[in-house]
C-alpha cells in the first residue's frame, strides 16, 4: 500500500498525487475495462475541463446520473478536480425524486451517460460522459493545456459530496460532506498495510458507504472492483464474483450481509477486511459466517451521514457472537465521541445516554435548512472541558455503556419496528392525547417475557381518573391505521426521571412487572371475578385474558365481545389454537367472528366437545344473495338521465392510501380531461387524511410535486359509513364537485368472513354507488378483483370466463368455499352489475393479482405473496400446489390500462378482465422455483400438509408472516382440502374487451402480460428484506 501524507491537502489533490506516484497500477476493474491510475487522473482531467468551459464555480453541485461503476467514479472524480461538489443520484430512483432532489440542491449541472441522457428535462447545463472518448487523448499525465491545472488546489475542509438521506422520520435531507471527513478514514488502523487491496464496489451511490467503496479505495491506492448490483439477488453468483475477482475489502449493509449468509454462508471467505454497515450486524448471520468460512476481519461500522460515513469500527469476536452482542467498538480516526445524558453530562459506567459526535469527519450541516442544521449541530461547552466550546452532532442514537465496552440501544426518536411495520411512537402518544381522554401517554414496543411475543402497548393515565377503557379504543381505531393500534394498559400514574420527563426504562420494568403478576392471576384463576364460571368458562375466559393484555380480567365475562375489547385477525389465531390445545376441539374461523360473545363461544365450545355440528340461522350464500339484490335495489336513479359530459371532470377516488391507488392517480393525471381528484381517506382530520395520502405516495417512491400537489385533496372520510362519514354540507358540496367516481378501496382479511367484510366491501360500496346518483349523475368505475369467481375448477367446466357474463352461476359451486374477502367481492361486483343491466352507467374492472412496479421492483410487501415469498425463503421450502397459477401483472401496467379504458365513455356498461392474456400467466410451482433461481436460494418443494407442519413448527423460532393467516391456510372446507387447494383447475379470463378497449386508446395488448423476471427478482429482494426484520 502506498502511504502519503495527507496533511492539509484537498481530496482532489491527494488522489492526483496517488495517480502519479503509481501510474500504471490498476485503480478500476469491470467488467469490460481495466483502467490505470495514469488513464484514471487523464479521463478526470478531461472532464473536469469539460466542467470548467461551463463556467463552473467553486462548491458549486454537480448531479451525476449515470449507471453504477466507471462512468459514474470518474464523473466524481472530475466534479472534485473541477472544484464542485459531487450529487450523487441513484438512477432506479424515480424521475420524479430525481427531479426533486436536483430541484431542492439548486444543481446547475447534470453529468449523465449513454442511458440516461434522454431520461430528464433538466433546465441547467448538460454533460454527456463517455469514457471510450477519453481513451487516448493524451500521452502524459499533464500536457494537455486546458487540463494542466487540474486537479485544483482544493483546502482540506473542501465540501466534496452532497449525500441525500431521509433518516428515520422519511423526509429527505441534503447532507453535506467535508473532502476532510472522508480521508480521516484512510489514516485509521483498520484498513491495515496490506500491499494489495481489492475495494468491491457494490453499494448504491445514493448511500454514503459507497465513497468508502470509491474514494477510500483511490486515497489507499487500491483497486476499486466493480460489482454488478443485480448479482446480489443472487447469493450464489455474488459469492463466486468475489472470489473469482479476489475482492479483499468490501462494505455491506446489515440486510444484504444476512441474507448472503443464510443462502452462501462461506461467501466471505476470501475477504480481508468484511464492514457490515446501516444496522446492527446480526449476530446470527455472524455465528454462521464464522462457523462456514469468516474472512480475516469482520467489522460493526457504525456511523450517520452527518459525521463522514463512518464513526465507529468494532472487530467482531467470536466471544462477542456467544455473548449475542455488538458492540460499537473504537470512534474512527480523529473522531471525537460522547455519551451525555438529559443534562449534557458525562454517562459513566453503566449508564445510558445520547451518543455525540465530532472531530474532523462533522458535516458543514444540512443544504439550505438552517434550522434543522443548528438543532443538530450544537456548538457547547466540551464535555471534558467546559471553559472550551466544542461543535458536536447529536446522533439521536441511545447508548448504554458497560464496562469495557458499548452498545447500540436504539433511536432517541423512539421508531420502532413491529409486525414489519415502522411504528413512531410519539405519533401513538400525540394521537392518543388529541382525544382528552387521558392526561398522559407513553407509548412503548413491549417483548413479553412470557410469550415472547411483541406487543405496542400504551401505558395511560386517564384524565381526572375517568377509566374510558371502551372509548379509548374506539378513538384509537379510528384516528391511528390498524397496526398502530396499542393495547391500552391503564396506569395511576407513569414513572418520571429527576428532570419530570418519562422514565422510559422504568417504565419498560413497572410494565413487565405488572404482566408477570397478572399471568400468575390468570393461571391460578381464583380470583372473585373467576368466580360462578364453570370449567368450559374459567378456561376460556384465561384464554381470552392471555391474548387480551391490556383487558382486565374482570371485564371479561358471558356478555363481553372479543372484537370491541381489542382482539384482532392475529388474536383470533391465537384464540384459535389455544382452543384446540385446551379442549381439544378444531374451531373454524368464522365460528369465533360469528359469534364474539364469550358466552356464545362457551357454546360453540360445549357443542364442539359433545360432537353437535353448528348450527347456522342462514347460510352465507343466502346473504350473500339477499345482500346483492337488496343493496343493489336501493339505489335509485333515472336511467333515461345521462351523465353530465364535461370536457374537464373532477374525481372521487377511493383507495389512494393502498397500493394501487398512488398509480392510478398519477396515471389519471396525465389524461387532459382530469381536472382535480379528490382521495377519500379514512382519517378524523383533514391533515390527517393528506399525511396518510402523501405517505402512501412516498411509500411506493412516488414524489408529489407542487404541481400534482395542486390537483389532488385529500377528504377525511370513511365510505362504511352512510354519507361517506360526511357531514351534510360537506357531503353535499362533494356531490356537486364530483363528475366521476373510482372505487377502489376494500378491507381485505383472508382470516375473517364474510360477516367482517359487509360493512366496508358491501355496505361501503352501496354507499358510493348512492353518492352516484345523487346530485347529477356520475359514470361509476368499480375496481373488482378476479376473486369475485371464486374457484371455478371445482365446476368441471371447460372455456373462457367471459368478461360481461352474470356471476351468478358461480354462488353456490364456487364462492360457498372461498373465504369472506372473496365473497364479499362477488355481492359487490352482482350489485354494479345488477345496476349496469338497469342502465346505470358504470364499468367493473376485474384485477388479477398486482404485484410490482415494471420498473423497480416496488410492490407491497405486506400483501399475500410479499409474505409467502419471505416465508418460503426462511423456510427452504413451498407448498406443491398441483394445476394452480397466478394471474400476476404490474401494477404500472395496470394503471394505465385503466386509465386508458375508463376514460373513455365508450367503457361503460362493460366489464373488463385485467389480467395477463390466455397462456402469459405462470403456474405456482414454475413461480416458487423461479423464485429460487432469482435468489439465489435452494427451495424444496412440500406436500401442502407437510409445508403447513413446516410452518407451524418455524414458528416457534423464526417469527413468520404467513402465521396470522394459519386458520385459512389450514382450515379444510371442502372434503379434506383447504381454501388455497381448491384453486386446483381454475379456468381462464377472456380479455375479449379488455382488448377492444385498449385498441380503440391506442394502446398496445400485449400490456396484458405477466411481470418480467428482472422486475420480479428486484420485488424479491424486497420482500426478503422485509423478512429479515
Amino acid at each position: 500500500m502506498v502511504s502519503l501524507n495527507i496533511g492539509e491537502m484537498g481530496i482532489g489533490p491527494l488522489v492526483a498525487a496517488m495517480c502519479r506516484s503509481k501510474p500504471n497500477d490498476v485503480a478500476i476493474i469491470s467488467d469490460e475495462d481495466s483502467i490505470t491510475y495514469k488513464d484514471l487522473h487523464l479521463m478526470a482531467q478531461s472532464l473536469g475541463h469539460e466542467l470548467l468551459e461551463t463556467r463552473i464555480a467553486h462548491h458549486d453541485i454537480v448531479g451525476i446520473l449515470t449507471e453504477h461503476g466507471v462512468n459514474h467514479i470518474v464523473s466524481q472524480l472530475a466534479i472534485v478536480y473541477a472544484g464542485g461538489t459531487c450529487l450523487p443520484l441513484d438512477g432506479t430512483l424515480s424521475d420524479a425524486d430525481i427531479h426533486a432532489r436536483l430541484a431542492f440542491a439548486k444543481a446547475k449541472y447534470l453529468i449523465v451517460d449513454g442511458v440516461n441522457k434522454n431520461r430528464l428535462q433538466f433546465g441547467g447545463v448538460i454533460i454527456n460522459v463517455n469514457i471510450s472518448n477519453y481513451y487516448g487523448s493524451n500521452s502524459s499525465m499533464t500536457t494537455s493545456p486546458g487540463q494542466i491545472n487540474l486537479p485544483k488546489d482544493t483546502p482540506y475542509d473542501f465540501r466534496s459530496h452532497v449525500m441525500f438521506s431521509s433518516g428515520t422520520t422519511g423526509v429527505p435531507k441534503g447532507i453535506q460532506i467535508f473532502g476532510r471527513g472522508i480521508t480521516r478514514l484512510v489514516y485509521d488502523e483498520v484498513w491495515g498495510q496490506s500491499a494489495v487491496q481489492k475495494f468491491g464496489h457494490i453499494n448504491s451511490v445514493g448511500f454514503d458507504a459507497s465513497i468508502v467503496d470509491i474514494w477510500v479505495a483511490l486515497l489507499l491506492g487500491a483497486t476499486i472492483v466493480v460489482v454488478d448490483r443485480r448479482e446480489l439477488l443472487s447469493p450464489g453468483t455474488f459469492a463466486k464474483t468475489l472470489a473469482t475477482r479476489d475482492v479483499t475489502t468490501l462494505v455491506i449493509t446489515s440486510s444484504l450481509f444476512s441474507n448472503i449468509a443464510s443462502f452462501c454462508p462461506n461467501a466471505f471467505s476470501k475477504i480481508h477486511t468484511l464492514i457490515v454497515a446501516g444496522e446492527l450486524p446480526s449476530v446470527e448471520a455472524c455465528k454462521i459466517v464464522f462457523r462456514e468460512g469468516p474472512p480475516k476481519q469482520v467489522l460493526n461500522g457504525y456511523g450517520p451521514t452527518e459525521c463522514s460515513i463512518f464513526s465507529f469500527y468494532h472487530t467482531i469476536t467470536q466471544e462477542d457472537i456467544d455473548l449475542g452482542r455488538m458492540p460499537l467498538g473504537k470512534p474512527v480516526y480523529q473522531t471525537e465521541a460522547y455519551v451525555l445524558d438529559e443534562d449534557g453530562k458525562l454517562v459513566t459506567s453503566p449508564g445510558s445516554g445520547e451518543l455525540w459526535l465530532g472531530g474532523p469527519g462533522l458535516s458543514p450541516g444540512y443544504l439550505f435548512n438552517d434550522d434543522k442544521t443548528s438543532e443538530s449541530f450544537v456548538t457547547m461547552a466540551h464535555p471534558c472541558n467546559p471553559k472550551t466550546r466544542v461543535r458536536l452532532y447529536r446522533t439521536g442514537d441511545k447508548i448504554d455503556i458497560y464496562d469495557d465496552y458499548m452498545c447500540w440501544a436504539g433511536r432517541k426518536n423512539r421508531e420502532v419496528k413491529l409486525n414489519g411495520h415502522r411504528v413512531q411512537l410519539e405519533v401513538v402518544e400525540m394521537e392518543l392525547m388529541q382525544t382528552k381522554l387521558v392526561q398522559s401517554v407513553v407509548a412503548l414496543k413491549h417483548t413479553s417475557s412470557i410469550s415472547n411475543a411483541n406487543h405496542l402497548v400504551a401505558c395511560v393515565v386517564y384524565e381526572n381518573g375517568q377509566r374510558n377503557f371502551d372509548a379509548l379504543l374506539v378513538e384509537a381505531k379510528r384516528r391511528l391505521p390498524k397496526y398502530m393500534i396499542p393495547e391500552l394498559i391503564e396506569f395511576e400514574q407513569l414513572p418520571l426521571n429527576n428532570n419530570g420527563k418519562i422514565a422510559h426504562r422504568e417504565m419498560s420494568e413497572l410494565l413487565e412487572q405488572r404482566f408477570q403478576r397478572r399471568h400468575t392471576c390468570i393461571l391460578a384463576a381464583n380470583t372473585p371475578d373467576f368466580e360462578g364460571f364453570n370449567e368450559t368458562e374459567k378456561a376460556l375466559k384465561q384464554l381470552w385474558a392471555q391474548i387480551l393484555i391490556a383487558v382486565p380480567t374482570e371485564a371479561i365475562d358471558g356478555e363481553s365481545n372479543f372484537f370491541l375489547l381489542g382482539g384482532t385477525s392475529l388474536g383470533v389465531t391465537a384464540l384459535l389454537g389455544h382452543i384446540h390445545k385446551t379442549f381439544n376441539v378444531a374451531l373454524r374461523t368464522n365460528q369465533v367472528y360469528e359469534n364474539p360473545l364469550f358466552k356464545d363461544q362457551v357454546s360453540v365450545i360445549e357443542q364442539a366437545q359433545n360432537g353437535q355440528k353448528p348450527s347456522y340461522a342462514k347460510s352465507v350464500i343466502d346473504s350473500m344473495r339477499e345482500d346483492a339484490k337488496l343493496f343493489s335495489d336501493k339505489v335509485e336513479f333515472l336511467s333515461s338521465k345521462a351523465p353530465q359530459r364535461k370536457d374537464i371532470r373532477n374525481v372521487l377516488l377511493t383507495g389512494a392510501t393502498g397500493f394501487i391507488g398512488p398509480f392510478l392517480v398519477l396515471e389519471l393525471l396525465k389524461a387532459p380531461e382530469i381536472g382535480k381528484i379528490r382521495c377519500l381517506v379514512r382519517a378524523t382530520t383533514g391533515d390527517q387524511a393528506l399525511k396518510r395520502l402523501l405517505d402512501n405516495f412516498k411509500r411506493y417512491g412516488h414524489s408529489v410535486t407542487e404541481s400534482i400537489k395542486s390537483r389532488i385533496e385529500a377528504v377525511a372520510g370513511d365510505f362504511s359509513q352512510p354519507n361517506l362519514g360526511l357531514e351534510a354540507h360537506a357531503y353535499n358540496h362533494l356531490v356537486d364537485q364530483t363528475d366521476v367516481v373510482y372505487h377502489l378501496g376494500a378491507h381485505v382479511d383472508y382470516t375473517q368472513p364474510y360477516s367482517g367484510h359487509v360493512e366496508a366491501n358491501v355496505r361501503g360500496t352501496y354507499h358510493l354507488l348512492k353518492f352516484a346518483c345523487d346530485g347529477h349523475l356520475k359514470p361509476f368505475h368499480y375496481i373488482s378483483s378476479i376473486s369475485a369467481f371464486g374457484p371455478t375448477g371445482l365446476m368441471k367446466e371447460d372455456g373462457l370466463l367471459e368478461e360481461d357474463q352474470s356471476l351468478e352461476p358461480y354462488l353456490e359451486p364456487a364462492l360457498q368455499y372461498d373465504n369472506g374477502y372473496g365473497q364479499s367481492q362477488w355481492v359487490a361486483d352482482e350489485m354494479v352489475s345488477r345496476l349496469m343491466r338497469r342502465g346505470f352507467p358504470a364499468a367493473i374492472y376485474r384485477l388479477g393479482f398486482i404485484l410490482c412496479s415494471s420498473t423497480n421492483g416496488m410492490g407491497n410487501p405486506d400483501d399475500f405473496i410479499g409474505r409467502l415469498f419471505s416465508d418460503c425463503a426462511k423456510l427452504g421450502s413451498y407448498p406443491l400446489l398441483s394445476n394452480q397459477r397466478k394471474e400476476i401483472m404490474a401494477v404500472d401496467h395496470v394503471a394505465a390500462i385503466l386509465k386508458a379504458i375508463s376514460t373513455s365513455d365508450q367503457s361503460l356498461g362493460h366489464a373488463y378482465h385485467i389480467t395477463p392474456d390466455v397462456g402469459k400467466s405462470i403456474d405456482m410451482n414454475e413461480l416458487f422455483e423461479l423464485t429460487g433461481e432469482l435468489c439465489g436460494i435452494k427451495l424444496k418443494g412440500l406436500p401442502y400438509a407437510d409445508w403447513i407442519k413446516q410452518l407451524k413448527t418455524a414458528q416457534t423460532n423464526t417469527p413468520l408472516r404467513m402465521f396470522p393467516l394459519l386458520p385459512m391456510l389450514e382450515e379444510e372446507v371442502r372434503g379434506h382440502k383447504t381454501r388455497w387447494e381448491l384453486y386446483e383447475g381454475m379456468r381462464r379470463f377472456s380479455v375479449d374487451n379488455t382488448v377492444r378497449a385498449l385498441k380503440r386508446a391506442g394502446v398496445d395488448a400485449s400490456i396484458l402480460t405477466s411481470v418480467t423476471h428482472e422486475a420480479l427478482g428486484r420485488y424479491l429482494e424486497n420482500c426478503l428484506e422485509i423478512g429479515k426484520e
